[in-house]
C-alpha cells in the first residue's frame, strides 16, 4: 500500500494516484482514511444516472425529429406536396368540390396545390383555373399580416367644416377614427361633416353613435352622429363649435 498522505483540505487540483490513501478531517466524522477510487465510484454513479437521463432525452429528440420529418412539407414557401391538414386550420382550405359554389377570397386544394378564388364560382362546376390563382401559405400569411398592420389614412372635411386634428388608422376591415373638427358657420339640418377617403366604404350605413361637442379641448354636451357609406353626418352645429369623434367602424 502506498504511504498515507495527510491532506487536511482536499483540493481538486491535487494529483493523486487511484490507489493512494489520504486522510480527511471532517468536523462531523473526525479524521478518516479514504481512497480516490471512492470518489470516482460516486462520480461514476452520477455519470451513469446522467447518461440514463440523456438517453431518455435523446429518445424524445428522436421522436421530435421523426415528426419533423413527417411534416417537412409545412415549408411555408412551397406549395403542398401532399394533403396537409394545416391548410384547413390556417386558411379553411379543403379539397375542391365540384358540387358547391365559391366566393372570391376562398381557398381550395386542387391536385395537391393551394389556390385562391379570384372570380366567384356562382354555380357548381369542375375546377376552372381561370377563376383561381395558384398561391402558397407564406404568401397568404404575409398578405394577412400586412392587412393587419395599422395603416394611417386621412379624412376630409365637409362643407363649412375644418379639421383641427385627426388620427385615423385602418386595421384589416376596421377603421379607427379619432377626429376633432370645427364648424366655421352655423350648420342646420343633417350635413356630411366628414368624408372618408376614396375606396373606403362603411358597412354600418345608418348606424348611430355619440360624439362630443364643445371647445377644442373640452366637451360640454353629447350629440347623435350618423354613419353613411362614405362619411359621417351630424345635425345642427353652431358656428365655432368643435365636434369630437372617437369611434371604430367596419369597412369594406
Amino acid at each position: 500500500m502506498a504511504d498515507e498522505k495527510r491532506i487536511v483540505e482536499f483540493e481538486p487540483a491535487t494529483q493523486l494516484e487511484i490507489d493512494d490513501w489520504f486522510a480527511v478531517d471532517s468536523p462531523s466524522q473526525g479524521t478518516r482514511k479514504i481512497q480516490k477510487s471512492m470518489f470516482m465510484a460516486d462520480e461514476i454513479a452520477s455519470l451513469q444516472a446522467l447518461s440514463t437521463a440523456m438517453g431518455g432525452a435523446q429518445t424524445d429528440i428522436g421522436n421530435l425529429q421523426t415528426r419533423a420529418g413527417m411534416s417537412q412539407n409545412l415549408n411555408f414557401g412551397d406549395n403542398l406536396t401532399d394533403g396537409v391538414n394545416i391548410l384547413s386550420v390556417l386558411l379553411g382550405a379543403e379539397p375542391y368540390v365540384n358540387t358547391r359554389t365559391y366566393a372570391v377570397g376562398e381557398y381550395c386544394i386542387y391536385e395537391k396545390q393551394l389556390y385562391k378564388c379570384t372570380t366567384a364560382v356562382s354555380s357548381a362546376e369542375d375546377f376552372d383555373s381561370d377563376k383561381w390563382t395558384l398561391t402558397n401559405v407564406k404568401t397568404e400569411l404575409t398578405e394577412l399580416n400586412s392587412s393587419l398592420t395599422p395603416k394611417e389614412f386621412t379624412v376630409t372635411a365637409g362643407e363649412n367644416i375644418t379639421i383641427a386634428m385627426q388620427k385615423c388608422y385602418k386595421i384589416g376591415k376596421l377603421a379607427v377614427l379619432k377626429i376633432t373638427a370645427k364648424a366655421t358657420q352655423n350648420i342646420t339640418g343633417s350635413k356630411i361633416i366628414i368624408n372618408f377617403p376614396s375606396g373606403m366604404r362603411a358597412l354600418q350605413n345608418g348606424s348611430v353613435f355619440i360624439s362630443g361637442q364643445g371647445s377644442q379641448w373640452g366637451i360640454s354636451n353629447f350629440e347623435y352622429t350618423y354613419l353613411t357609406t362614405n362619411g359621417i353626418i351630424t345635425d345642427n352645429l353652431t358656428a365655432n363649435t368643435f365636434i369630437h369623434i372617437d369611434t371604430t367602424i367596419v369597412i369594406e
